[in-house]
């Protein structure tokens, strides 16, 4: 299912919108204002609404419009926590048969108002059933960078396939075939080499 057919995928699984938060059959922001604009309409005008209860309406309805802007912010902080993730996705087909999408999410974009997650050229719901696999690359980035500047202590397969020790600062994090590799010294060095790290003081050539 690419993006020229989320029309079905999202008659299948829907959007999270602002009622799927809170139950079937409630009230979105639109339906408060209509009710409070029918009862201004259909007041009896010997005993009009008084401004006391006209002001706790409207303080419903500000706060109803506020936990609706924060659960939308909340779904794309969510999403963009999964940017860079592995995940596997259980999708629905053209033809109604439910597969298993596995694949990095390469962005977050918005549709009809609400984040989608793009994975593999899919345009996926933050309703769909998933599970994150393992760390992201985003995660071992961020990871890598926290360790620039710093002192560690790792091994590394020389010219001749033989195994060196290195100590020094940290330059340089990247990922390489998908795994973190930092730069010591000029050297290559993956994160699964590495045995010891300290602060960025002590810098030693190995």
């Amino acid at each position: 299912m690419d993006i020229n057919s989320i029309a079905n995928y999202t008659q299948t699984y829907g959007t999270s919108d602002s009622s799927s938060t809170s139950g079937m059959g409630s009230l979105g922001k639109d339906d408060f204002l209509k009710i409070l604009v029918a009862q201004l309409q259909n007041q009896d005008p010997t005993q009009p609404m008084s401004d006391t209860e006209f002001i706790g309406q409207m303080a419903q309805f500000s706060t109803l419009e506020q936990m609706q802007q924060m659960t939308q912010m909340f779904s794309y902080t969510q999403a963009y926590s999964l940017v860079g993730k592995n995940i596997t996705a259980s999708v629905t087909d053209d033809s109604g048969a439910t597969q298993q999408l596995t694949g990095n999410v390469d962005s977050v974009i918005t549709y009809n108002g609400e984040p989608y997650l793009m994975v593999a050229g899919y345009m996926l719901p933050l309703s769909t059933p998933m599970s994150v696999n393992g760390t992201g690359s985003a995660d071992s980035l961020l990871q890598g960078a926290s360790l620039i500047g710093r002192t560690v202590t790792g091994y590394y397969l020389d010219e001749d396939n033989a195994v060196q020790k290195v100590t020094g600062q940290v330059t340089k994090a990247a990922l390489v075939n998908g795994e973190l590799t930092l730069t010591v010294n000029g050297i290559a060095v993956n994160i699964n080499n590495v045995t010891e790290i300290a602060d960025g003081s002590d810098t030693n050539a190995g």
